[in-house]
């Protein structure tokens, strides 16, 4: 008998956090760079590609001089 209610208490707490999961996926959109909205701390939109002190936000490289570090 503890067997049969252990499984039926597991089943249901499995069955709870799917439909927490669905719940919460239609308000998982993330901001892309591809989208115009996300800014920099300067207000200024994050294009695609290294910016004018040679910084790549996507690829989160750097590619220019000491001085612009």
């Amino acid at each position: 008998m503890k067997k049969v209610t252990v499984f039926v208490l597991v089943v249901v707490v499995l069955m709870l956090g799917v439909l927490a999961m669905g719940v919460n996926a239609e308000k998982d959109t993330c901001t892309t760079i591809n989208s115009g909205e996300l800014l920099a701390s300067d207000g200024s939109v994050i294009e695609v590609g290294f910016d004018e002190w040679g910084y790549n936000y996507q690829a989160r490289l750097f590619n220019g001089k000491y001085c612009d570090a």
